[in-house]
């Protein structure tokens, strides 16, 4: 083992255990005492929108189809018979299943009993691949059928019509890829995501639950001295510059009863340094409260006037290099819509949140954030999510205490009108 820590978060009652196994596969363990069941999860930053990435030995730069991330996510459960991995974990009576999002792909069970083989079964599982050409020409009907499922969806035409109008060349395209790049999905791209991004050095296993420390350390640390893994991938993700202009609005026509008015803009923000980016989305978090929140000047007033149905916002932050803020509703007027959101945002610089106000919108985004912490599922994603994005979740739970309005007023420059977007959906009368 090359280092290890406890990281003891007493503000938070929440204790921490932190390994580098000597593959440098690092290895979280969350105590909870008194819980029945564990979790357990094992991430890899490699997702959606990974599909390009320079070897720095080299300086080779690697093109794989739009797609591979998911499609690898669905070969990885596949053993060398053909079986189902899944199988074994429901004979273990234990839950088991994946997912693939913009930044990672993380393999994950959950259950109440045989801890040990269940967790030696991950780990196994992920590390020892049974792809071939016959078992990916057959799954690519699988996932076609997948893909073509979503085309139909009105909200996902309009989400996919915002971020092409916010990117160029980045975020544009489908987690699952399109039917090109599946049909065209090949061995050769398969192995080389594979063994460029589930290297040990690329992968975290979170493990949640009232289990015996060194024991699973024992267990994790056994597994891996009686494998063999290649050189340690030198890769670089990468991160498209996006200095072009915003497309400034579309228009769909949609099998929807009414019309949808989605307002998005572009966010450009680095984030370098630890905890940064996810304390980002929390300053985020709280002005979109404040300027568009449930309790907020701006709905109550479009409720009355009659201006909207429904509506909703969010900061779409599911990937360090690209994000979004958006503004959507439901409306029988969508330009009084329009013409209000633009006054609304454009005028964010002379926002005022009262310190009465900044307690209250500080306290509701802590206990969001707090709820997790009894739900040893959300937990486990949130913790990934946030070190795949060099963050430290009970870090920034911390962090968020100490903020001052000052640091919401700091991110306002961020909402540049010149990085907006409209697009409008629109009842298809045929």
């Amino acid at each position: 083992m090359k280092n290890k820590q406890i990281l003891d978060f007493s503000g938070i009652n929440e204790k921490v255990y932190e390994y580098r196994l000597d593959n440098d596969l690092k290895l979280i363990i969350i105590k909870k005492k008194g819980y029945k069941k564990y979790f357990a999860a094992f991430s890899t930053p490699f997702g959606g929108n990974d599909y390009e990435f320079i070897d720095k030995d080299t300086n080779i730069i690697h093109k794989i189809p739009y797609g591979t991330a998911h499609f690898l996510e669905h070969k990885t459960f596949e053993m060398e018979d053909g079986a189902d991995v899944s199988m074994l974990f429901s004979m273990l009576g234990v839950n088991s299943n994946a997912y693939t999002y913009f930044y990672n792909t993380c393999y994950f069970i959950d259950g109440y009993k045989n801890y040990f083989e269940a967790l030696n079964l991950l780990i196994d599982f992920v590390q020892s691949p049974a792809y071939t050409v016959q078992s990916i020409n057959k799954e690519k009907g699988i996932i076609l059928q997948e893909y073509k499922a979503t085309l139909d969806s009105p909200n996902n035409k309009i989400t996919k019509q915002v971020k092409k109008n916010l990117y160029k060349t980045a975020f544009t395209k489908e987690i699952l890829g399109n039917i090109t790049s599946i049909s065209n999905m090949k061995l050769d791209d398969i192995s080389l995501a594979y063994n460029t991004f589930y290297h040990p050095s690329n992968m975290v296993l979170c493990i949640i639950g009232d289990v015996d420390v060194d024991a699973t350390v024992k267990l994790v640390e056994d597994n891996q001295n009686k494998k063999t893994f290649g050189k340690r991938p030198n890769v670089e993700k990468v991160k498209y510059i996006e200095n072009k202009k915003v497309k400034k609005k579309s228009v769909l026509y949609l099998d929807i009863p009414a019309p949808i008015v989605n307002i998005a803009l572009r966010i450009d923000k680095e984030n370098n340094k630890k905890n940064e980016f996810y304390l980002f989305s929390y300053k985020v978090s709280i002005l979109l409260q404040k300027l568009y929140g449930t309790f907020s000047y701006a709905k109550e007033e479009m409720v009355k006037k009659g201006i909207i149905i429904t509506s909703t916002y969010d900061f779409l932050d599911g990937d360090p290099r690209y994000s979004y803020a958006y503004f959507s509703a439901k409306t029988n007027k969508p330009d009084e819509y329009i013409k209000y959101m633009k006054k609304l945002i454009s005028s964010i610089n002379d926002l005022i949140i009262t310190d009465e106000e900044f307690e209250i919108l500080k306290k509701a985004v802590i206990g969001s954030s707090m709820l997790k912490l009894n739900d040893i599922t959300e937990l486990a994603f949130s913790y990934i999510d946030y070190e795949n994005a060099n963050c430290n979740y009970f870090e920034c739970i911390e962090a968020i205490k100490k903020l001052k309005v000052e640091d919401i007023y700091e991110i306002k420059k961020y909402f540049d009108m010149n990085n907006m977007t409209i697009v409008v959906g629109m009842p298809n009368n045929k």
